[in-house]
Order: structure tokens, then sequence, then C-alpha cells
């Protein structure tokens, strides 16, 4: 028998429709579990950061000094860029931390690395905003979200 013959055959065309519909249930539940995941660890990186923000602007009761001993202290526990930290006085001045600049308003943003003066690579998640008489900056790359992705891609094939 031909190949073209069993195209013909109801019961070889029913099973080949039921194999593309598998396929195309499994790919929507992975498009719909990977959305799952990357809303939860988006969720999950603007606590972290939030927490980190709220622990250092504690400081700010202490004054200058203790603020930016607190982001040294916070920056002292990251060996990498993966956590950028910016403390400013009310001119703009840097008090303390790793990055040169930012220019935005308070809340949260996104940014390039090039956008905060780092060398290429990931874009941040950043939180800005005042504290006493300064301006508190904190953020975290999102480089464990495009790993995740690729292992989520690789994992569907």
């Amino acid at each position: 028998m031909r190949p073209a013959d069993l195209l013909g055959r109801t019961s070889v065309r029913l099973a080949l429709a039921f194999a593309l519909l598998l396929i195309a249930a499994f790919a929507a539940a992975g498009a719909v579990a990977w959305g799952l995941i990357r809303q939860d660890l988006e969720a999950q990186a603007d606590r972290r950061i939030l927490q980190t923000w709220r622990t250092i602007a504690t400081e700010a009761v202490d004054g200058p000094e203790e603020l930016a001993a607190a982001v040294e202290e916070q920056l002292a526990a990251v060996a990498d860029l993966s956590t950028v930290i910016l403390l400013t006085d009310s001119s703009g001045a840097t008090l303390a931390g790793n990055l040169q600049a930012f220019q935005g308003t308070a809340g949260w943003s996104n940014r390039s690395a090039m956008d905060l003066g780092l060398p290429e690579g990931s874009s941040f998640r950043l939180y800005a905003g005042p504290v006493s008489e300064g301006f508190l900056v904190v953020g975290s790359t999102d480089a464990d979200l495009h790993e995740i992705g690729a292992i989520v891609l690789g994992a569907l094939g």
C-alpha cells in the first residue's frame, strides 16, 4: 500500500488529527505554565527588591552616615552586579552605592544595564524613592528569569 493511500483512510486521518491536538494542547499548557511561573518569579523579585529598599531605608532615622553604611553593608553581601543600589543626597550627589547615577522618578521601573552605566548585560528591575533628605534606588537583574525561560523552552522541546 502506498503512503498516499494511507491518508485516504479515516482511521489514519483521525489518528493524525488526534496527534496534532495533543501537540497543540501540550504547547498551550506549556505557554500557560511559563506565563504563571514568570509572573510569580517577577512578583517574588519585586518583593525582594522592596524588602531590601525598606531594610536600608529604616536606617534613615539614624542619619545619612548610617544610611550610607547600610547601603555598603547590603552591597558587601553580593559579589557581582546582580544587585544595584544608589544613595544620593538632596542635591543628587552620590553618597554610597554601586551605580554612578540614576535618572528617574520614584517608583518601579525597568532599565537596561547601559542606561545605568553598567557593562552590557541584562536589564534591571528598580525601585526608587525618597529617604530622609536623599533618594534611594535598589534594583536587581532579571537574568534569572531569562535562564529559567531557556530551561522551560528546552523542556518543551
